[in-house]
């Protein structure tokens, strides 16, 4: 088999130049593997293992395993970071998901359960992708992270503040679609009561969301908060 080494050549000028100028631990180089799971040029998987391999094999400190395009459905997730994870071994993986279909947080539980522990997200699903039409913004980080938690992960994320932010960010980027579950139905009792949250902040977050005079609702959510 013939190997674009042409793939890895960046990451190891990236990485001598991190050794040439003593910085050799200051930060880490993740690999990604983009439309992983398909795009609108065919690709095999077969493809996707020996890129994976190839980045394992070079300086990348994680390996980001992408479903760029939203092409992928749980059973995949699951069966190609099993097969991922077995021929890389020690290097952490990595995915990045967008929810153009719907699947976004489905799949995260499959990459969760082939032992992903990080994961790619966006406040409020901005974002989107330039050649794949119609295409949503990654997964919302509040939903991701309240996923997470709920699954007993201790993500060390303040959902309430993450959600305020949320809110002043749809002040802030007026016009932008905004993506998210949470923010709009507030966090499930149960898991909140759990969590030790506030049982007060998912209403005051509904009616931000609902409310045509967020900017004035903010102050005074950030003045009742001290």
């Amino acid at each position: 088999m013939t190997r674009p080494t042409w793939a890895a050549r960046p990451m190891h000028r990236s990485r001598n130049s991190q050794d040439a100028c003593g910085q050799q631990h200051a930060f880490e180089i993740s690999g990604v593997v983009a439309t992983a799971f398909g795009c609108n040029i065919p690709g095999e998987e077969r493809r996707v293992l020996d890129l994976a391999a190839l980045l394992a094999e070079s300086v990348t400190d994680e390996l980001n395993i992408a479903d760029t395009v939203s092409h992928a459905n749980p059973l995949q997730m699951r069966h190609l970071l099993t097969e991922i994870t077995q021929q890389t071994e020690n290097i952490p993986l990595a995915a990045h998901f967008h929810d153009t279909r719907g699947m976004g947080l489905e799949n995260a539980v499959a990459a969760i359960e082939a032992g992903v522990r990080r994961f790619d997200a966006a406040l409020g699903g901005l974002g989107g992708c330039p050649f794949a039409p119609g295409a949503t913004g990654n997964i919302a980080a509040e939903d991701c992270t309240c996923l997470l938690e709920s699954l007993g992960m201790n993500t060390g994320i303040d959902i309430p503040a993450l959600l305020e932010l949320h809110g002043q960010l749809e002040v802030w980027l007026a016009g932008e679609q905004f993506e998210g579950r949470l923010f709009r139905a507030g966090m499930a009792k149960i898991f909140a009561d759990r969590a030790g949250y506030p049982a007060v902040w998912p209403t005051y977050l509904i009616a931000l969301s609902r409310s045509a005079n967020s900017r004035r609702l903010i102050a005074s959510i950030s003045s009742a908060n001290g």
